[in-house]
């Protein structure tokens, strides 16, 4: 065997080494990409839950919103307004958002508007 021989299988051997840590999953540059795709992972799904948390935290305030805007809206057209019964409050201004209304909400504003009409 002379020195070429020695070289080339050295760097075989080196090569098959390799291959079976790989098939193996214990390749040092395998793991380490591995675990930074896994953190990098981690991260999105942290991310996308907290969003996720966020807009439910969000959809029910304003679900609660409504509801007190409703109610608040009913007592008004039941009650009469404190100052004026044909004054409507400004807490009501979601009202003027067609995208936010519930079906309540518009009757109770349509009936608000015709009991004004009508003093």
């Amino acid at each position: 065997m002379d020195g070429d021989e020695t070289i080339n299988l050295a760097i075989d051997r080196e090569i098959e080494r390799e291959i079976a840590e790989i098939k193996a999953g214990r390749h040092p540059n395998l793991t380490e990409s591995l675990e930074s795709l896994a953190r990098a992972k981690e991260k999105k799904i942290d991310a996308a839950d907290r969003h996720r948390k966020m807009q439910i935290n969000n959809i029910n305030a304003l679900y609660e919103y409504e509801v007190e805007d409703a109610n608040a809206l009913f007592k008004v057209i039941l009650l009469g307004s404190p100052t004026s019964s044909c004054t409507t409050p400004t807490q009501f201004r979601s009202l003027e958002h067609p995208h936010r209304i519930f079906s309540l909400q518009k009757y109770l504003h349509r009936k608000l508007i015709q009991r004004c009409k009508r003093s």
